[in-house]
């Protein structure tokens, strides 16, 4: 199961527990602090529960918008990097004998403001499990201190055009929420697995359709865990999403004429290095013909944030259209590879195991002084 750690919380006299958990601490000794999941970004609502400073549980907590009272596995278990060995405790700066060392908070930040500071072309790449917070001051250095409009936080995504939502939303966001998938008569999914990527989406689809009566179409070139509830799977050729919306937007096929209203349309990249561009428009064109909302499913906890707040080379903070266009994530690496940029700014991110074209990301890590 996904989420066998639900069935260790509702257990009425505590007789289930997690392995990490386990004769470590009782209830009554924990320091507990509510949080948000950030695993993928549905956003459940977590406690963080630590004993003697260490983190040693996590549990769900309610949110009827959100999660109900469900968590993930892979939200609920994947804490233990917060105490993990590996974790940096201090700044290392590389040193004449090209080795890290040791330094302190104050000498590599005036370093680091040094070096930028000199550079004639800065490129900034950020990672989608930024805070919000952190995503806007990221935004502001940029833009506003290295003047630099080569900003962008679509890592894996590598390019997935969000400002496209622009057309049918005064923000580059849904104009669904999780709440309109149970109002839905029709829910339409392209993207990648809900189950895999989007855990807790996935059981509000399946209530949707199981429970409530919702009709499901699937529109994916593979196999994926909705197609045992669909109402109906287009199976379409690898990159044939977008022709096969545009059909469904034009009437064409059985699950076309099933479509009932209100529809929600969801989308969310598929495939790091997939084209989302043309995809995401065919499935604007059918919410249009639909007077549909659209579900935007990216696939981090700070994914949304990122575009929110500005990390993005077309968009600054509030979806205000940048004055001056920027670089995407690969056009970036791709200057950087060249020798056109000075500098890189890499922020929360590690280009080169996330980004789809690894080899492209080490020649500009490695080319770029």
């Amino acid at each position: 199961s996904y989420f066998s750690g639900n069935t260790i919380q509702i257990c009425p006299v505590g007789a289930l527990t997690g392995t990490a958990y386990r004769f470590v601490s009782r209830p009554w000794d924990l320091k507990t602090a509510p949080s948000v999941c950030e695993y993928c970004s549905v956003g459940c609502p977590l406690s963080n529960e630590a004993r003697s400073a260490k983190l040693v549980r996590r549990q769900a907590l309610p949110n009827e918008n959100v999660n109900d009272f469900w968590s993930c596995d892979k939200g609920r278990f994947a804490f233990h990097y917060v105490d993990d060995d590996e974790r940096l405790t201090t700044p290392l700066l590389r040193n004449q004998s090209d080795e890290f060392e040791p330094t302190t908070w104050g000498r590599a930040l005036q370093e680091t403001a040094d070096k930028l500071s000199s550079a004639k072309s800065v490129g900034v790449l950020a990672g989608g499990h930024l805070t919000t917070e952190d995503a806007f001051a990221l935004s502001r250095v940029a833009k506003k201190v290295l003047r630099t409009p080569d900003v962008d936080g679509r890592l894996q995504d590598d390019g997935a055009p969000y400002e496209m939502m622009l057309r049918l939303s005064s923000v580059a966001g849904s104009t669904a929420t999780l709440n309109d998938l149970e109002s839905a008569r029709t829910i339409l999914w392209t993207g990648a697995d809900p189950k895999e990527t989007l855990p807790v989406l996935h059981l509000r689809l399946r209530k949707a359709a199981t429970q409530l009566g919702t009709k499901l179409i699937v529109v994916s070139p593979r196999r994926t865990s909705l197609d045992e509830i669909a109402t109906h799977v287009v199976r379409c050729a690898p990159a044939g999403e977008a022709k096969a919306l545009r059909e469904l937007a034009a009437g064409a096929g059985a699950a076309a004429r099933d479509i009932g209203t209100p529809l929600v349309v969801c989308w969310g990249p598929a495939s790091p290095g997939r084209t989302e561009g043309g995809i995401l428009s065919a499935a604007l064109d059918l919410a249009e013909a639909h007077e549909a909302k659209v579900l935007v499913c990216p696939p981090h906890a700070g994914s949304q944030g990122l575009i929110d707040m500005g990390v993005h080379p077309l968009l600054d903070a509030g979806y205000k259209r940048a004055d001056n266009a920027g670089r995407g994530t690969r056009a970036i690496l791709e200057a950087a590879a060249n020798g056109e940029i000075d500098a890189l700014l890499v922020v929360g991110a590690d280009p080169i195991a996330d980004f789809p074209d690894g080899d492209l990301a080490r020649r500009a890590m490695e080319r770029c002084p």
